[in-house]
């Protein structure tokens, strides 16, 4: 391929969403030798995304903004775009634009989400197969999430997130809670009080029990803030809960207008969203009508 080639790439330019997922339950299951946790749970999307844009640039640069929001080297974003740069066309870099709706250390899988967009992003701007983005087993060297967020569909979860099997579940409206607190996950998942030993479930025993989440106890022992915001939900929505380590809390209603009735009393000091659950990645639905080759 030769420069002069090359250069018809320079210009191309995409925005996608990053869709916010959430943990409906998270069981932790078993230990590894290597310090990981075996979990199950059932992922499903969130209609509230981050938002990405991606240009290509004659400058052989990767240019991500803004700036200085997180190390290069500590970036979802820019790690993803090392997986896929063997098919990058000569000549040629990226300014990659980003605009962050889902909150941080939420438990809501942002920065995976931006991953796993940013693969199909560069497929889809270099003119690629999209066989070629990373596979769940490839994808989950560089993140637990992010086989999720590649697979496109609600899906009940296992191993340290690489396993996934499709599943339907009922599209709900949901009020997520962030009050605020930033937990750490590898201090809940190092934590000796941490439960690791639930009894596993199959795929067809889904709906046998009430969703809860292994971690949640502990995170509200640990940080108040959390407990506090369960606490608070669970006034108005029966099974409020945690999803992934924390610290957002969400609600389960069957319309919006239920959600934002709660939503409109919500104490001053917490952030909060409504959202709708997806089946299907709202990424997804999104490169179906940006690119031909993609199919759902």
């Amino acid at each position: 391929m030769t420069a002069a080639s090359d250069n018809v790439y320079v210009g191309r330019k995409i925005t996608l969403p990053a869709p916010a997922k959430i943990n409906l339950f998270l069981h932790v299951v078993g230990t590894r030798p290597n310090g990981y946790h075996d979990l199950q749970s059932v992922f499903t999307y969130l209609d509230y995304c981050d938002e990405l844009t991606f240009e290509v640039t004659d400058t052989e640069k990767v240019e991500i903004f803004p700036e200085g929001f997180v190390e290069l080297k500590d970036n979802l974003i820019y790690k993803a775009y090392q997986m896929m740069e063997v098919y990058r066309p000569r000549n040629t870099g990226l300014k990659i634009y980003t605009e962050k709706n889902i909150p941080s250390f939420g438990g809501l899988g942002g920065g995976s989400s931006d991953a796993a967009t940013t693969y199909y992003a560069l497929a889809y701007l270099w003119n690629l197969d999209f066989s070629k983005v990373p596979d769940a087993t490839e994808s989950s060297k560089l993140g637990a999430d992010i086989p999720f967020f590649v697979g496109g569909e609600t899906a009940f979860v296992e191993g340290i997130g690489e396993i996934l099997k499709p599943v339907d579940i009922p599209e709900r409206w949901y009020l997520i809670i962030h009050p605020n607190e930033k937990v750490s996950t590898k201090k809940v998942f190092q934590h000796p009080e941490l439960n690791c030993a639930t009894a596993k479930i199959s795929d067809t025993q889904l709906f046998d029990f009430k969703w809860d989440n292994d971690l949640e106890p502990l995170v509200r022992d640990l940080y108040p803030a959390v407990d506090n915001a369960v606490r608070w939900l669970r006034l108005y929505s029966d099974n409020a809960r945690m999803t992934g380590s924390g610290a957002c809390v969400f609600g389960e209603f069957d319309s919006e207008n239920e959600a934002r009735n709660v939503y409109e009393r919500i104490p001053e000091g917490w952030n909060a969203f409504i959202a709708k659950g997806c089946q299907k990645s709202p990424l997804f639905e999104k490169l179906s009508l940006v690119s031909k080759n993609f199919k759902l």
